[in-house]
């Protein structure tokens, strides 16, 4: 008994000694950790298309050009890939090194279709009860999707004032809330870059000032570091 006990002892050193078995028990793991953290990027929204008709009335004049740029297809998809690339850099270093092949594999998961958005400026003076009706009116096209007020102070604010407006969002009922964040963050990206045009600022020297990547640790042993 004790000589197959021992037997089976040895043995089981030496298949956990092996290479293989000590990578596929690194790497399973790994891989496990990997599928959580881009499953939902890679599938949830990998054939979900923001599509719509967007009303703008902006009395400040600045935004409305700034959204369109920000509603540009190929914009959109470098936001996106740079959003992602931001929150990969959060994850763990394994997660990043597997990410980084299967991002390079995947990139059109990743980023999903792209929108199908039109965009109508209405006039500053337009009724905005009359708007309102108009979100739920019938379309043959694309579904009436919101309607965007801007605050005549939402890039400069009112002459004694220090503090910027924003914008009032109309929807119809039943919008998807994926349809409400691709909103809100364009017409975010919209003002942000139209406030800054008007302190004549450069908005790529300001995203690369507070922008502060997580850099990877490195491991320092006696003699060695890596």
């Amino acid at each position: 008994m004790r000589r197959i006990l021992r037997i089976a002892s040895r043995d089981f050193v030496a298949v956990i000694s092996t290479k293989g078995f000590i990578v596929g028990l690194l790497i399973i793991p790994a891989m496990m950790v990997l599928m959580v953290v881009l499953g939902p990027r890679l599938f949830d929204d990998a054939s979900f298309q923001v599509e719509g008709e967007f009303a703008l009335v902006d009395p400040t004049g600045s935004i409305a050009p700034e959204l369109h740029a920000a509603l540009d297809p190929d914009a959109i998809a470098r936001r996106r890939l740079e959003e992602f690339q931001r929150e990969l850099e959060q994850d763990p270093e394994v997660v990043q090194d597997l990410a980084g092949i299967a991002v390079n594999q995947s990139m059109d998961d990743v980023l999903g279709p792209a929108p199908n958005i039109r965009l109508i400026e209405r006039s500053a003076d337009v009724d905005i009860e009359v708007e309102k009706e108009w979100l739920n009116e019938e379309s043959e096209g694309l579904r009436h999707t919101a309607l965007i007020v801007i605050h005549d102070n939402a890039v400069r604010p009112r002459t004694g004032e220090s503090t910027f407006g924003t914008y009032d969002l109309y929807v119809p009922p039943g919008l998807d809330d994926r349809v409400l964040d691709f909103i809100y963050s364009n017409v975010r990206e919209a003002t942000v870059n139209a406030r800054v045009s008007a302190q004549a600022l450069d908005r790529d020297t300001i995203d690369s000032i507070v922008r502060v990547p997580r850099q990877r640790s490195i491991t320092v042993s006696e003699g060695q570091e890596g």
